[in-house]
């Protein structure tokens, strides 16, 4: 595990020397870097918005499982944990990012056991998006095309896959795991779930 400072403007300040082990090479190269561009392409921009509610406040931690920058299908998953550092008038003075990683098939052997980390398809994802928007079994079924008891149905599907006991418990854990992304009205399942 490793431990970088990373300023308000995403400019990685300060890295001990297991933290760019996965990221950028040596820790001398990784500081001044802006932490963007230490990551894989294909996360900047869901990594960019994450970083953005913890630096307004809208969260104060996350954890985010990235692809190795370079990945060659052999590299272990990179695991961050971004914290924000308050003091002062300034609000955030800085976000610590801690990083591990795990084996590639103990990654997906996790991801296949969390619930959170599950992918969904577009239409329980649409469902989900309206659950946690308040709509009722009626408009959902108006919506998407469906009958009611295909979308109630549906709905027993997924209380089953999240071990959840209730549509309420079901955006509960949604929202926590980071299916839905937070800050964003109407509730959206984030990038990269729907498959």
């Amino acid at each position: 595990m490793g431990v970088a400072s990373v300023d308000v403007h995403l400019i990685v300040r300060q890295a001990d020397e297991c933290f760019p082990r996965h990221l950028g090479g040596p820790s001398a190269e990784v500081c001044g870097r802006h932490f963007l561009h230490l990551v894989h392409p294909a996360v900047r921009t869901r990594l960019a918005r994450r970083l953005t509610r913890l630096m307004n406040g809208t969260v104060h931690r996350f954890t985010e499982r990235i692809p190795h920058a370079q990945r060659s299908g052999t590299e272990p998953t990179v695991v961050l944990t971004a914290h924000a550092v308050r003091g002062g008038p300034l609000g955030v003075t800085a976000i610590l990012i801690a990083q591990g990683w795990v084996a590639t098939g103990a990654a997906e052997a996790t991801d296949a056991a969390s619930p959170g980390r599950d992918h969904l398809t577009p239409v329980d994802a649409r469902i989900l998006e309206g659950l946690a928007a308040g709509q009722s079994t009626l408009n959902l079924a108006s919506r998407l095309h469906f009958s009611r008891q295909n979308i109630d149905y549906r709905v027993t599907g997924l209380l089953r896959r999240f071990e959840v006991p209730n549509r309420t418990a079901l955006v509960s854990r949604a929202f926590s795991t980071g299916l839905l992304d937070t800050g964003t009205w109407p509730p959206q399942v984030a990038q990269g779930i729907v498959r």
